[in-house]
């Protein structure tokens, strides 16, 4: 008769194996992979300078999020009623936006005010028209992503200086420009009070 886990013989009758104990590898790891020794770049690609521009008082990030946060400045400061009033009347432009009725068009943006960045479907600017709007600091349209902006009232907000700016005016597209030197900005808020609309041929 067995008792418990035992034989006659008073022996267990599972074998008793022993497994061999793990041997511990001796791997020499490379001083890169420690956190306090970082790779060295190998890139051949040289570092972006960017200059620092004194801006004037009253122009920093936080002032043009502060006036462009109230809605009473959008037809005194970024766009204004005359502009849409020439706008509507420009023969290229009623020709682009055939789709709309001139009418309602109008009671839309000169009567109701509505921002032109909230009118859906946006304005069909023509490129004729944005370089006819491209003449410095005064005025300046510009084209970014295929969107038009009109950016004369962001000029001296712009960390980077009004130069660069005015120096690439001429370009079809600053979306290149931009991405180059800050491409992790969200243009489109920032600039949104002074969205015209989209860019066509």
């Amino acid at each position: 008769m067995n008792i418990g886990n035992t034989n006659r013989n008073g022996t267990d009758p599972k074998p008793n194996v022993r497994f061999p104990a793990p041997q511990r590898l001796n791997v020499i790891h490379p001083t890169t992979s420690s956190p306090l020794h970082m790779p060295v770049s190998r890139s051949t690609r040289k570092p972006l300078v960017r200059t620092k521009v004194k801006l004037d008082p009253g122009h920093s990030a936080l002032d043009w999020h502060s006036l462009t946060s109230n809605p009473a400045n959008y037809h005194t400061k970024f766009i204004s009623l005359q502009l849409i009033q020439d706008l509507l009347d420009d023969p290229i432009f009623q020709r682009d936006n055939f789709k709309f009725s001139a009418s309602q068009l109008r009671t839309q943006l000169l009567v109701q005010n509505i921002p032109l960045y909230k009118l859906m479907p946006p304005l069909r600017i023509n490129r004729e028209i944005v370089k006819r709007h491209c003449n410095g600091e005064d005025e300046f349209w510009c084209v970014l992503n295929d969107k038009v902006y009109d950016i004369s009232s962001y000029l001296k907000f712009h960390p980077g200086g009004t130069d660069i700016l005015l120096k690439h005016r001429k370009s079809d597209d600053m979306i290149a420009l931009f991405n180059r030197h800050h491409q992790w900005v969200n243009y489109e808020k920032l600039l949104q009070v002074c969205f015209i609309g989209i860019v066509c041929e």
